[in-house]
């Protein structure tokens, strides 16, 4: 069982960091730029973006007021306030930082754009996957 908590929580930060870099340039291109948009808009850019539709509270956490949110969060059952789903974005990708701006989003899937033209990297837990197998 310890290893598909290990997978659950890379398939997790595997799909933000999708939404980290594909979301924003979906809004723009929808809606043009802003600082925030509305519950309607980004659920309209993930659908666009063909991004994995159960993590919807990160694209929101990211995008959207915290009142938009907490719609959400009321029309959906989901029980993560968006204090806790900007913390764990914040802790994953901002240094722990859960007050990130657009600005911080955007020079991160800047950097991860720029580090993908030099072809894949493989971290090294892929790189022990390979090795030794996934052990399932």
């Amino acid at each position: 069982m310890l290893l598909s908590g290990y997978f659950a929580r890379r398939r997790r930060k595997q799909a933000i960091d999708l939404y980290l870099r594909k979301l924003r340039p979906q809004l723009g291109r929808l809606f043009g730029k802003a600082e925030h948009y509305t519950l309607d808009q980004v659920q309209e850019a993930i659908t666009a973006a063909e991004l994995p539709e159960g993590f919807a509270e990160v694209g929101l956490a990211i995008y959207c007021t915290a009142e938009d949110f907490r719609i959400f969060q009321n029309g959906s059952g989901n029980p993560r306030t968006y204090s806790e789903a900007r913390d764990e974005i914040g802790n994953l990708f901002f240094l722990g930082n859960s007050r990130f701006s657009q600005s911080d989003v955007t020079r991160y899937a800047q950097s991860r754009q720029q580090s993908r033209q030099f072809g894949p990297s493989i971290s090294a837990d892929d790189e022990a996957i390979g090795k030794y197998g996934s052990g399932i």
